[in-house]
């Protein structure tokens, strides 16, 4: 399923970003960030996984009722 595949890559992406703000900020030494950066990569990968919900949702279940 190629909207998995995609679904995936972006996580992997999000969680790459977040990887290296963390590294920045403890460059930094600005522990205070953290919690707005962990905070941002969850929104965004809650926004993702809604889209990918959205789309492929209606397909899911379609097939899962064809299965049964």
């Amino acid at each position: 399923m190629e909207g998995f595949s995609v679904l995936a890559g972006q996580l992997f992406l999000i969680l790459c970003v977040q990887s290296i703000l963390e590294a920045m900020a403890s460059k930094w030494q600005s522990g205070f960030m953290q919690k707005p950066i962990e905070l941002g990569c969850y929104i965004a990968s809650l926004a993702v996984v809604l889209r990918f919900m959205e789309t492929y949702l209606l397909d899911i279940l379609r097939a899962l009722t064809h299965f049964f």
